[in-house]
């Protein structure tokens, strides 16, 4: 009897001894999961730099910024890499150990970012002789995702830049705002009074277009419209720049008040012809609409009601006096109508884009045919264009003079 004690105390310590270092093995390891890292932050000159952002994990999560002394401190995963990034300087990454890390980040300016060329009125310089406020986007960024307005792939993209689409129909160009709108302004009176337009002046190709000069596109008054990049395809966008300050007005005067969109279609930079052909199809489905009773579904529900909450036999009686409900003949009886089907469907769209480029410094020549079709959720709406368009520039050694011809075609189509 003593040594069956013996042997089951003997078990009850071995196994209180498992518990225990059980628990202090899942202790140091909680205690690993997170690791403190602590630095600073420095420019070229090795002065603190305040406000670089931190990124950690794939994909990046913002951690935070550097403060006014360049110091950061942050816990993050063991064995994980942050990324230190701001404008104008190369990106860092530095990869953490196990343990709690004191690190020293020196950034060096990214010279690619301050040799990128940008226009300026009818000119070209690099974006260090520049002095103005101005945002460049690629043509790269803005072909994913087909739309019938290219407009709306700026939103989000260019800080300070709102776009609202006010009818929400293909093609329509809606108000666009790159500096705010601090002050609203009425033009006319009564039935003919709307509000001062506030759009920014479009520059394509070096050609200005003002978008609220409605005539031009068939208005009488301001309205809505077509988009001037309605009827530019995607394709053939090389670089869109925005300039926001004072800048754009003393370089296109009061029609730039508001600020300037920038858009430069591509050349040609091929040494022997290239032929590229571009297809898209996309489907566009309506949202969850509301569910909703019809006919003899609501019938039923409207008897049901009826029947719960009837106080005597004369409110059970009403019921004869409604066709509706009493009737098994009427026409409401086993019929329903869902209009918003009639309202709202779903769509099948493509487009096509055909282009032929080549050339070189001293001759180069492009050409494109393109159609697109988007026709909205909505019924009785919907966009289509067709464009065409040739240009040829020749360019001497000496760069004395230059010759440009262009030809194009567009043409704009909206259902209603």
């Amino acid at each position: 009897m003593n040594k069956l004690k013996i042997n089951s105390f003997v078990m009850k310590t071995v196994r209180l001894i498992g518990i225990v270092a059980g628990l202090l093995v899942a202790l140091g390891s909680y205690g690993q999961t997170n690791v403190t890292v602590a630095g600073n932050v420095v420019d070229e000159n090795r002065q603190p730099f305040p406000g670089v952002t931190v990124f950690v994990g794939r994909p990046l999560r913002a951690l935070g910024t550097t403060d006014e002394n360049g110091n950061f401190r942050f816990s993050v995963p063991p064995n994980s890499t942050l990324v230190f990034r701001i404008i104008g300087y190369q990106e860092q990454s530095r990869k953490v150990g196990s343990d709690r890390e004191s690190l020293r980040i020196q950034l060096a300016p990214d010279a690619n970012a301050l040799e990128e060329v940008v226009i300026r009125g009818y000119q070209k310089r690099s974006k260090e002789l520049s002095t103005g406020s101005s945002f460049s986007i690629g043509g790269d960024k803005v072909q994913d995702i087909p739309v019938a307005n290219v407009e709306q792939l700026l939103q989000g993209r260019v800080p300070g830049m709102n776009i609202q689409l006010n009818t929400g129909a293909p093609g329509f160009r809606g108000s666009t705002q790159i500096r705010g709108l601090s002050t609203i302004s009425m033009t006319g009176s009564g039935n003919q009074s709307f509000l001062q337009p506030t759009s920014p002046l479009y520059v394509i190709d070096g050609v200005p277009m003002d978008a609220d000069r409605a005539t031009e596109y068939g208005f009488q008054q301001q309205g809505p419209g077509i988009s001037p990049l309605s009827l530019i395809p995607q394709e053939d966008i090389a670089n869109i720049e925005i300039l926001k300050d004072a800048q754009a007005t003393s370089l296109y005067g009061s029609m730039a008040a508001y600020g300037v969109i920038i858009i430069t279609t591509k050349r040609g930079n091929s040494p022997i012809p290239r032929v590229r052909y571009t297809h898209n199809s996309f489907i566009k489905t309506p949202p969850k609409l509301r569910e909703t009773l019809g006919g003899n579904l609501e019938r039923q529900l409207k008897l049901k009601q009826i029947y719960e909450n009837a106080q005597d036999f004369w409110d059970l009686w009403d019921v004869s006096g409604s066709p509706m409900l009493s009737d098994s003949l009427n026409a409401y009886w086993n019929n329903s109508t869902n209009w918003q089907d009639y309202y709202y469907r779903t769509i099948y769209n493509q487009s096509h884009n055909l282009a032929i480029d080549g050339g070189d410094q001293l001759f180069n020549y492009k050409a494109n045919i393109g159609y697109f079709s988007d026709q909205g959720i909505i019924r009785n709406t919907g966009f289509s264009r067709y464009n065409a368009n040739l240009r040829m520039e020749y360019q001497p050694a000496d760069r004395r003079f230059q010759i440009i011809g262009s030809v194009t075609g567009q043409l704009g189509q909206q259902s209603v």
